[in-house]
């Protein structure tokens, strides 16, 4: 997932949220496998990759949670968009 904020207008008003961009998990393995090809990073590897996941999954996925449901979160759902590949 990525993360930032947004501006939209509904019914006249503004409003001000943070929109993450959903991703699922294969998706962003494969990305990061592929990234590992030329970044040069030594902890671009499957096994780092799911930690990351595990991590983000346990820890970053209750605070979105949370915020979306004071509607404070729009979300944005990637299928598959050429320019994270």
């Amino acid at each position: 997932m990525f993360a930032d904020k947004c501006t939209y207008v509904w019914r006249n008003e503004y409003f001000v949220c943070d929109y993450v961009m959903q991703v699922a998990d294969e998706t962003m393995k494969k990305r990061l496998l592929h990234r590992a090809e030329t970044s040069g990073r030594v902890d671009d590897n499957e096994e780092t990759i799911v930690k990351r996941l595990k991590t983000f999954h346990n820890h970053t996925q209750p605070v979105i949670d949370y915020y979306s449901q004071q509607s404070k979160v729009c979300k944005v759902l990637l299928l598959r968009i050429a320019s994270l590949f």
